[in-house]
């Protein structure tokens, strides 16, 4: 019977100590949503989108909500358009994210 109850603290214990550090890690994370819309305001599919710190670039595409996500930690980031779905103009402007989690919206002609 003390080695069943020793086996339950330790697996109890175990799982609050994933869990703690799953939630410590998670903390640091933050999402960043880049919205792209046409004139209309209706989203865009397809659009393949470059997000940037200083040292490294993320690739994402817009889900049929026209929302593509970064989960980043939070920082100085850039946005870019590298890919439109056809009858979309290409779009070469560099788009500011916010320092803190946020949406950068971006409107394709």
């Amino acid at each position: 019977m003390k080695k069943i109850r020793k086996a339950v603290v330790l697996c109890l214990l175990l799982a609050l100590t994933v869990s703690a550090l799953t939630a410590c890690g998670d903390s640091k994370k933050t999402n960043y949503e880049v919205l792209v819309n046409d004139t209309a305001g209706k989203p865009v599919a397809g659009v393949t989108i470059q997000f940037c710190s200083d040292t490294e670039c993320t690739l994402g595409t817009t889900n049929e909500n026209g929302i593509a996500v970064f989960e980043k930690e939070a920082g100085s980031y850039t946005v870019h358009v590298l890919k439109t779905p056809e009858g979309y103009a290409p779009d070469d402007t560099e788009y500011p994210a916010p320092a803190e989690p946020g949406q950068v919206v971006i409107v394709l002609k």
